[in-house]
């Protein structure tokens, strides 16, 4: 947190427990995001509605009723929501992303955010994304995608990151 912040970068993370959720409040962080895998964890997102912080909810491993119920206990609270169009394969196939969510939930939660979480190669997807209404992209960032570890194969490196930005502002 002390090395984002003397980079003016926001830091916020992903806690998979309340315990870590709990941790993550004592740094006094401005938002907070959940992962997808937790998304039907109704009591965690709970934990979460009563932050009154704003909160990034990626889909990935949700059906349209399970986004329902998790908004449901998250709109209890205060907390502005940023709902993520996700695909949770690590990488991820171009035929495996339906860009047509983003459509979906831009008429179905006019009251969120909507954006784009992708674990696929390259940076044309999170382009597009942003062309039909995304207003957050995640993408992964590597310093080297031959590294161990799952993330770093579904990741862009700094001069795609670069590429993804510039893309997305023109």
């Amino acid at each position: 947190k002390d090395i984002a912040e003397d980079c003016n970068v926001e830091f916020f993370a992903s806690p998979w427990d309340e315990k870590s959720l709990d941790f993550l409040l004592e740094l006094d962080l401005n938002i907070l995001k959940i992962p997808s895998i937790e998304i039907t964890n109704l009591e965690f997102l709970d934990k979460f509605s009563k932050t009154n912080l704003p909160i990034i909810l990626s889909t990935g491993t949700a059906t349209i009723d399970d986004v329902d119920k998790a908004l449901d206990v998250l709109n209890k609270g205060k907390s502005e929501i940023i709902l993520l169009q996700c695909t949770s394969a690590y990488p991820s196939k171009f035929d495996e992303i339906d860009l047509n969510v983003i459509n979906t939930f831009l008429d179905r939660y006019v009251n969120n955010i909507i954006g784009y979480s992708g674990h696929e190669p390259g940076v044309h997807i999170p382009v597009a994304a942003v062309a039909m209404g995304a207003r957050v992209v995640e993408k992964h960032v590597t310093l080297n995608k031959k590294m161990n570890g799952t993330d770093h194969a579904a990741s862009i490196d700094m001069e795609e990151l670069k590429l993804m930005t510039s893309s997305i502002r023109e």
